[in-house]
């Protein structure tokens, strides 16, 4: 009689143990599938963004996305483990490094700026590029996104050029006319 009772008992437990296991296993298929569809959204995310996203730690590049080969023509194999002050104009060069570990030791530097970059074929093109601090296996690294400027940055020459144009023309307007009243008087 008592071994029927210690038995009973110890099935209840096994039964409530079984119980919970099978909880804890669905629990955690769970987490895992909703990981995975999180890490699908953000790997689409990624591939499809409309700027160029590369990832930095300590200076080197570890990855890009394929907007970043688009603007650049540089393929991830060609970067990845490389500076990325390499495909930096010398202009530049200075300002983004200063910058860079400016914004690694915690300090304020500007969010985004424009710079020229040199691509696949030495063309140079202007990129604005907004960087962000994050934290990448355990290792500080510096997320940046990268939107071509390319042709912003020719109309606003173009529209530098026009009113330079239309400043000298009004100038000379004005003098031909301030000619024409000294002649006048």
């Amino acid at each position: 009689n008592e071994l029927r009772k210690l038995n009973a008992e110890l099935e209840e437990r096994v039964a409530q143990r079984t119980k919970n296991l099978e909880k804890e296993i669905a629990e955690r298929l769970f987490a895992e599938e909703m990981l995975r569809e999180s890490e699908e959204k953000y790997r689409l995310i990624f591939e499809n963004a409309n700027d160029g996203i590369f990832l930095t730690t300590n200076g080197l590049i570890q990855f890009i996305n394929p907007k970043a080969y688009e603007i650049t023509g540089y393929q991830p194999k060609m970067v990845m483990g490389k500076s990325f002050v390499n495909f930096i104009h010398p202009d530049y060069r200075e300002m983004v490094v200063e910058n860079h570990f400016k914004r690694l030791q915690g300090e304020d530097v500007p969010e985004s700026y424009d710079i020229i970059i040199i691509d696949a074929k030495n063309n140079y093109k202007w990129v604005e590029l907004k960087s962000n601090l994050i934290n990448w296996d355990n290792e500080l690294a510096v997320l940046t996104f990268m939107t071509d400027i390319s042709t912003r940055k020719a109309y606003e020459e173009e529209l530098e050029i026009l009113n330079r144009n239309l400043e000298d023309r009004v100038k000379q307007e004005l003098e031909r006319i301030e000619k024409q009243r000294q002649a006048l008087i």
